[in-house]
């Protein structure tokens, strides 16, 4: 803390002088400076050691430095530059501006105080006027400053005699400014109006209460340096603590963690601060116990009080800042409280056009509607994505792009026939600012971009060249934004980022926010956003090119390479020792992730195993899938346990373990809901498949769950009539006609020739749309098997070559023994024997090849069925 003291007004040469109390009187003949300041006792100057005119707490008295005579004029302290980081260090809670008391506080003593002596009329004696201090709890002060005489002034000016503070001061040598003489006539007339009340208290003194003592501000100052330590000493331990579990890295993390959370606590309870340093500082206190504890009513305790400090000194920033706070605080308990609470706030700050706020609070509603999961929910994030778009839209480019980023992952998640299309529709809206300058600053969300648009490919099942197109541009736009050293942008190590603000910022409304809002350099403000970290969007990026691989032809290993190279990558030990220090919560939502990215990613390399036919590597990496499973402290996420579990299945039936299959098959976990909206597009697809994967086991007349196809069929065919995806359809029509026995299929009474003709035409014509190997291969076989099987003709032949090409692109051992057995028996039929002989050798060799179930059956009954 400065305190400034400057020369009084006068004329003449510059002179110097000193009193007894310590303080300096200086004579100039330049004007009066624009801000007077007041000479201050030196008791006093040890009174505002603990809060002092300009809000600062500085060093007592005689410490500080002496004002320098022939310095120029020291301005005020310039205002606070913004914190670079999420939260201010605790100790800059007591570096904050002036409260309203301590305004008035400097107007009095300004008002109060007159300069040390006046510019007498020329020929006139200059008698300096009595120091009197005008309240009255300090009369020894004024008894002991007005006893003392005043120093003579050294030549040329002449001595000073000194004054008795006790006599009257004489009327003719002190002259008073006209305005100084209206008034005092004015109070004088006042007084003899009025008449003598009852005796009223004395006002209150300056004195300082023990509360306030001189070393209170160091009771404050160690109380937050010691919090400062113990936390950012546990917040070292977060990622030991997560990954190791170490029993006494755990208690001593939380003991750190407890002890700053007291220091913090007493502050706030024995320690009276300004409004806004004890504003931010319950945010900071109910942001630590939010994120490191179980408390959550103490966290709304603390924040009801804040909120209400904020709303009575109208510190706008920091009170939306804790109604964020508090809103994420109630979603831990009571979700339906915390969306009722942001739709009751949203209003408010739209009716006071706080847009940076209005962007806040709604992407915390979508971020909330988009972990709710529900139907209803994701309808309610999209119009909210919507409305950030509308008053987004021509201002904050980057604001609206991610707004349609967002919007586009929403629609790829609601299982409706238009999802894909509408998805497409706000990448494309996306794409429209991608060459905005900060839109550029925002790589996570392009990046991010570019997995949506090869996802809605995928989806699609696009044909194999487009998808390889994109997922080539997906990895190039990779290589220049992450993988790259050279990089322009920087990426934090936690992973979070910022969007620009531009044409709405207000930095009033951004100062103090707790860390939902920073600034940029260009003294601007942006948004934050917690993501993944660089390594992680890479691995993310893997397992999408490892998706692609499985459309149309590629190479034999190409399936799991990108599988394999993640699960390489999230088994690095020293991943998370390289991790900076950070909150326990973010480190363990980075270990979660990298655990779940791990799952993923073996469970696609398990999909790539069995897509070589690999079924005994296969089941090897399923077991010890199970076993990491097992040893987690948290369970894997639904969709994923539904995912292993539909993999598992799929294993069972392709090495002829019926029974195994369709238990797991018609499991609760792969049950379609019996109100489709309420599950996600993913969950209804893996709901799908293992329905029509147990309706072919269950094709058999002697199965004991035959008589139950038509009901699951039934129950499919509003579903997959309306599905987004053209490849589902076609999976459901050749179910359809393959759920019943060949027997029965060439009988006219069981279904007519012409609809079964159609059934295959049209789910033949939508898998060679796609160039989907499997579902042509199947459709070929069944075209083969109703109406070929038996016939002699050029088209017999045509259709049993092709359905034996496209069961090697699909590259099933087992269905290219099917198609081997139709095209033998065909060639029989015309007469090639020799071709019919080649055929069957190959049959036979490949029949060693399948697992021992398969090959045991293909034993008992040689002719395939």
């Amino acid at each position: 803390m400065s305190y400034y003291r400057q020369p009084p007004y006068g004329q003449g040469q510059n002179f110097q002088y000193q009193q007894p109390n310590g303080a300096y009187y200086y004579q100039q003949s330049s004007p009066p400076p624009a801000h007077p300041m007041v000479i201050i006792p030196q008791r006093q100057v040890q009174y505002q050691q603990y809060q002092s005119f300009d809000g600062t707490v500085g060093t007592p008295y005689d410490q500080q430095e002496q004002f320098n005579p022939h310095a120029s004029y020291q301005q005020p302290p310039a205002s606070r530059q913004p914190q670079q980081e999420y939260h201010q260090p605790l100790t800059q809670y007591l570096r904050q501006q002036p409260s309203h008391w301590q305004t008035q506080q400097q107007q009095h003593h300004q008002n109060q105080y007159q300069p040390p002596y006046q510019t007498n009329p020329p020929n006139q004696q200059h008698v300096q006027p009595p120091y009197q201090y005008q309240e009255p709890s300090h009369k020894q002060h004024n008894s002991q400053y007005s006893n003392q005489t005043q120093p003579s002034i050294p030549a040329p000016q002449p001595s000073r005699p000194a004054i008795n503070p006790k006599a009257r001061p004489v009327q003719q040598q002190e002259t008073k400014p006209p305005a100084q003489q209206a008034r005092q006539q004015i109070q004088q007339k006042s007084q003899q109006k009025v008449k003598p009340a009852a005796p009223q208290p004395k006002p209150q003194t300056l004195q300082a209460s023990p509360k306030h003592e001189e070393s209170s501000v160091n009771d404050q100052f160690l109380l937050l340096s010691l919090a400062e330590d113990y936390i950012r000493n546990a917040r070292n331990l977060a990622a030991k603590v997560t990954q190791l579990g170490d029993r006494n890295q755990t208690e001593e993390y939380y003991q750190l963690m407890a002890n700053g959370l007291g220091c913090i606590d007493a502050v706030l309870k024995n320690f009276k601060l300004q409004p806004r340093a004890e504003a931010n500082l319950r945010l900071r206190y109910a942001t630590l116990l939010h994120e490191e504890t179980d408390n959550h009513e103490e966290v709304e305790k603390v924040l009801s009080k804040g909120i209400q400090l904020a709303d009575k000194h109208r510190l706008i920033d920091l009170k939306y800042g804790m109604q964020h706070l508090m809103a994420r605080s109630l979603f831990e308990t009571r979700q339906t409280a915390a969306l009722k609470f942001l739709d009751k706030i949203i209003p408010d700050a739209i009716a006071y056009r706080h847009d940076v706020w209005v962007y806040a609070f709604r992407f915390l509603r979508v971020n909330m509607s988009f972990r709710n999961a529900s139907h209803s929910e994701m309808i309610a994030a999209l119009q909210h994505l919507s409305a950030i778009r509308e008053l987004s839209n021509g201002r904050d480019r980057a604001i609206f792009a991610t707004a349609a980023t967002l919007q586009a992952l929403m629609h790829l998640k609601i299982p409706a026939s238009d999802s894909i299309e509408k998805a497409q529709e706000a990448i494309a809206a996306a794409r429209s600012e991608q060459l905005d300058p900060s839109w550029l600053q925002v790589p996570q969300m392009a990046v991010l971009l570019d997995f949506e648009d090869l996802i809605c490919l995928l989806q699609l099942h696009g044909k194999p060249q487009s998808i390889m197109e994109a997922s080539q541009r997906m990895r190039d736009k990779l290589d220049n934004n992450i993988s790259s050293s050279h990089s322009s942008i920087e990426w934090r190590p936690n992973g979070s980022f910022g969007i620009p603000i531009t044409l709405s910022n207000d930095n009033s409304l951004t100062r103090d926010t707790g860390g939902i809002f920073q600034p940029t350099a260009d003294s601007k403000s942006m948004l934050m956003f917690s993501s993944l970290p660089r390594e992680d969007y890479y691995n993310v990026a893997l397992l999408l090119s490892n998706m692609t691989s499985f459309r149309g032809n590629v190479a034999q290993k190409q399936p799991i390479e990108g599988a394999r190279i993640c699960v390489q990558n999230v088994q690095d030990s020293e991943y998370h020792e390289r991790r900076p220090s950070t909150t326990l919560a973010v480190a363990s939502d980075l270990y979660h992730h990298r655990a779940q990215l791990g799952i993923v990613a073996r469970i696609y390399l398990i999909l790539g195993l069995c897509n070589l036919n690999k079924w005994n590597h296969a089941k090897e990496e399923l077991t010890a899938l199970k076993s990491i499973l097992r040893g987690l402290p948290h369970t894997a996420p639904p969709y994923t346990q539904s995912l292993l579990l539909y993999v598992q299945a799929s294993i069972n039936q392709a090495t002829g373990n019926l029974a195994g299959a369709l238990s797991r098959y018609r499991s609760s976990a792969l049950a379609l809901s019996s109100t489709p909206t309420r599950m996600t597009a993913h969950q209804q697809q893996l709901a799908i498949l293992a329905a029509l994967n147990a309706v072919l086991v269950t094709r058999n007349p002697s199965h004991e769950l035959h008589a139950e196809i038509g009901e699951v069929l039934d129950r499919l065919q509003p579903i997959c009539d309306d599905h987004a995806s053209e490849v589902i359809q076609a999976a459901y029509m050749l179910t359809q006609v393959g759920a019943l026995p060949l027997s029965n299929l060439r009988v006219p009474s069981e279904r007519s020739v012409m609809d079964t003709k159609q059934l295959l035409k049209r789910a033949l014509a939508l898998s060679n749309k796609y160039k989907n190997a499997q579902l042509v291969s199947l459709a070929l076989s069944l075209l083969n098997a109703i109406f070929f099987v038996g016939h002699t003709g050029v088209q017999a032949e045509k259709s049993a070559r092709a359905g034996q090409s496209w069961a090697i692109q699909w590259n099933n051992k087992l269905w290219i023994i099917v198609a081997d057995a139709m095209l033998e028996q065909t060639y029989t039929l015309v007469g090639k024997q020799d071709d019919a002989r080649q055929i069957a050798a190959d049959v036979i060799m490949r029949i060693q090849e399948l697992p021992d179930r398969l090959r045991e059956k293909f034993s008992a009954a040689p002719t395939p069925p």
